[in-house]
């Protein structure tokens, strides 16, 4: 019998055809431009994502900007029947592994900042462009 919460992390391509899908649910009010815009993105050289399956189908992604030993969270999603069953964490594990991230940052809203305080970030709040937004940064 298969276990449900065994991932599978694999880097992947802006291309990918279950991409959009996932990494919309990341973005405010994503329309198809929008969402094509954020996948150009991640052509630039520092920029990579990696992907979550579970049974062959992608369910999670991670997308990040690196330089150096410090990597940045620009888009991190879970598809909503698999979240709360520790995906995202899983994801941020393995971005930092795979790289050889000595921290990790990002910038985050009201409704995703619990998460990275669960899994042991420092979110400091500030005024952005959009409202009230969080930087969060954890350095194992």
């Amino acid at each position: 019998m298969n276990n449900p919460h065994i991932f599978t992390f694999q880097k992947i391509l802006p291309s990918h055809c279950g991409l959009p899908v996932v990494i919309a649910l990341s973005m405010g009010s994503p329309t198809p431009k929008k969402v094509e815009q954020v996948l150009d993105s991640y052509r630039k050289p520092n920029r990579y994502l990696i992907g979550c399956w579970q049974t062959n189908r992608i369910i999670g992604m991670i997308g990040l900007e690196i330089g150096g030993a410090a990597g940045v969270i620009k888009h991190i999603a879970v598809l909503p029947e698999h979240r709360l069953q520790g995906v995202g964490k899983a994801l941020i594990k393995n971005a930092m592994d795979q790289f050889d991230l000595q921290t990790i940052h990002a910038e985050t809203d009201d409704d995703s900042v619990e998460f990275y305080r669960k899994y042991g970030f420092t979110c400091q709040p500030f005024e952005g462009h959009y409202g009230k937004r969080y930087k969060c940064g954890y350095a194992p």
